[in-house]
């Protein structure tokens, strides 16, 4: 397969994911202090790092750009110091419009949701590039419904329009989507989430009025889509120490309804040091559990799944090993729970425990979707109609809010 060439718009934060992961990473095991030597590590030893593969790429990133020259220079800077070159580096106001005039195959957009990213992304559909853009999609309703009939207006099958969800490629959301759609437990009843962060998490700025949700909340949004389909309506409320309608709020709970006439509840609440994600699913024969910590800080760049099934007889089952971020996380599962049974024996439960689950193996993932859809013109796995449709999911929780009722998502 031919080495697509790829440029990244914007240099923050999450730029490194996107290039971390269109060039490849390889996992390096460093020895333990039994060890003298790197080829001695043990085989069990789970102290390892990262590393980019730089002797076979996935990808070439050959263009960087930012509003800031410090941002690019400081990304320029960061590779080359790895071994890494990036050819063309842009920096100021108009400095996307110079990286969208290079042939390339693909762009990364790694842009907050600020009235310039709309700017961008219609630029890019206008000259027809194949785009990846990291959520959320933009700053308001207006603006993404632009963008989405963009799409439609430009719309050719010879290019890729996507965004970069990674929390859809954790073991929880795959294999959860997986159970509801073949109706392995019957039909979905109800979907309860419990997803708390740390303080800071809710001081940082806002870019709209949909700040808190916009921010904070975007994986939730599209992950509630992606399990079960489009959402009909929602009834929200927030409250912080202010009272009611704060704009950090401390807490926000939502209930909300599928097309399909599931019900659910989302609730998002501050307070402790880390975040954790709690995900309960109840079928007609079954309830499914899953949860998340990022216990470690040290977990930025690996996965690591704990699971166990159970059957209706109670006897435990094993799905397919879940395929580990470096070689070697134990390929059996560690059984840290029993199985929860009614008397007549239809109750399985599955728990999930996923440490660094925003780490690089979920954006690998992405990266490699989008580099495959460009590769063969196919369609990715989640588009930037997404996008719109996250947002107008926002919107109707905000609505819901600041009127105070239950209000339809359409």
């Amino acid at each position: 397969m031919r080495k697509l060439n790829i440029g990244i718009i914007g240099c923050g934060g999450i730029s490194k994911s996107h290039i971390n992961s269109y060039i490849g990473q390889i996992y390096r095991i460093k020895p333990s202090k039994k060890d003298t030597h790197e080829n001695n590590a043990s085989s069990s030893n789970t102290n390892g790092e990262y590393i980019l593969n730089l002797k076979d790429p996935k990808a070439n990133v050959v263009a960087i750009c930012d509003l800031l020259e410090e941002k690019v220079e400081e990304t320029y800077r960061f590779y080359a110091e790895q071994g890494y070159t990036i050819v063309h580096k842009f920096s100021g106001e108009d400095s996307y419009q110079q990286l969208l005039e290079l042939d390339l195959d693909g762009i990364s957009i790694c842009v907050p949701p600020i009235p310039v990213k709309e700017k961008i992304i219609l630029a890019a559909l206008s000259r027809r590039k194949n785009i990846l853009a990291e959520k959320p999609l933009s700053y308001d309703l207006e603006s993404a419904k632009r963008i989405a009939d963009a799409i439609a207006d430009t719309f050719d099958e010879k290019s890729v329009s996507a965004m970069c969800y990674n929390w859809r490629n954790t073991f929880i959301m795959k294999k959860l989507r997986e159970i509801i759609n073949n109706y392995a437990n019957g039909k979905l009843q109800h979907l309860s989430v419990i997803h708390v962060e740390p303080w800071n998490y809710f001081g940082e700025s806002f870019y709209t009025n949909l700040g808190y949700l916009l921010e904070h909340n975007i994986h939730d949004i599209n992950y509630l889509r992606f399990l079960n389909g489009e959402i009909r309506e929602v009834e929200a409320v927030a409250y912080g120490g202010d009272g009611r309608l704060p704009k950090n709020p401390s807490s926000i709970t939502i209930n909300f309804t599928y097309e399909n006439g599931t019900k659910g509840v989302f609730h998002s609440m501050n307070g402790t040091r880390e975040s954790a994600f709690n995900i309960t699913a109840v079928f007609e024969k079954g309830i499914i559990h899953g949860f998340k910590s990022d216990i470690n800080p040290d977990f930025e760049w690996r996965d690591t799944p704990y699971y166990r099934l159970f059957g209706p007889d109670g006897r435990e089952i094993y799905s397919e090993p879940y395929e580990p971020s470096s070689p070697n996380l134990p390929s059996k599962p560690n059984l840290s729970s029993k199985p929860i049974l009614t008397p007549d024996g239809k109750i399985s439960w599955i728990t999930v425990n996923e440490q660094g689950v925003n780490g690089g193996l979920s954006h690998n993932q992405i990266i490699n979707d989008f580099l495959e859809a460009v590769q063969y013109k196919k369609e990715p796995k989640s588009s930037v109609v997404d996008g719109y449709n996250d947002i107008k999911f926002i919107s109707a929780i905000t609505r819901s809010i600041q009127e105070n009722k239950r209000v339809n998502v359409n």
